[in-house]
């Protein structure tokens, strides 16, 4: 407004707006959204391609997989045709088949690393899912994988199930499984016993307090 000796004549104008980013309020406007855009650019985590190695097990269900101390080794479980017996190590990189033969095609088997010895393998079931639940679909057989060869060890254990838990108890050094599930008068039974194997043998436990019987549960060393 200024004086010319006219009438004096008042111009109201409408005040200035001021957008301001919501993550950045004292950047106004536009400068602040792209200053917000260029963070979240710069901070937004990459995509990570998955690792698709041109040989290897295949598409798998129900598998055992342990560390052996120096590769990643899987055993069995179902392909797409077929429950197998295979055994694969994964070095970081690649996939190797490593052995043939040994235990016999299984799914949900128990399978444990043993730091410095190998992986044991317990149990598991001759078909991936059926109608028809037989006990003579249940396995109840124990190997040990020394980084060559499987060696069955003879002992009497657990009854034969499938989707066990198991842990190797590296304080002990015990192979510790618990429950699982196998067949009873043509139906599921869930079990919830507790075993461990050391020094050659089997033991059942029976503690005062346990889990209720489960199967497809998982367990671990905390040590």
């Amino acid at each position: 407004m200024h004086d010319d000796g006219a009438p004096s004549r008042m111009v109201a104008r409408p005040p200035r707006r001021v957008v301001r980013s919501a993550m950045c309020p004292h950047r106004p406007g536009l400068v602040g959204c792209a200053v917000v855009a260029v963070l979240c650019a710069t901070l937004a985590p990459r995509q990570v391609e998955p690792t698709t190695p041109s040989r290897g097990p295949g598409v798998r269900n129900a598998h055992g997989l342990a560390f052996d101390g120096r590769l990643t080794v899987l055993f069995g479980g179902a392909s797409e045709r077929a429950v197998v017996g295979d055994t694969w190590g994964w070095n970081g990189r690649s996939w190797q088949l490593l052995c043939g033969t040994g235990p016999a095609s299984r799914t949900f088997p128990v399978m444990v690393g043993v730091p410095g010895e190998g992986v044991l393998l317990f149990g598991g079931r001759r078909v991936l899912f059926g109608a028809d639940l037989e006990p003579s679909q249940f396995l109840a057989d124990l190997w040990s994988w020394d980084g060559r060869t499987w060696r069955a060890l003879a002992a009497t254990g657990p009854s034969g199930r499938a989707e066990a838990a198991g842990a190797w108890d590296s304080k002990r050094r015990r192979l510790v499984v618990f429950g699982g599930y196998a067949a009873r008068d043509g139906d599921i039974a869930r079990l919830g016993d507790t075993w461990e194997f050391g020094e050659g043998r089997w033991q059942q436990l029976a503690p005062e307090i346990a889990p209720a019987p489960r199967h497809g549960a998982a367990a671990w060393d905390d040590s």
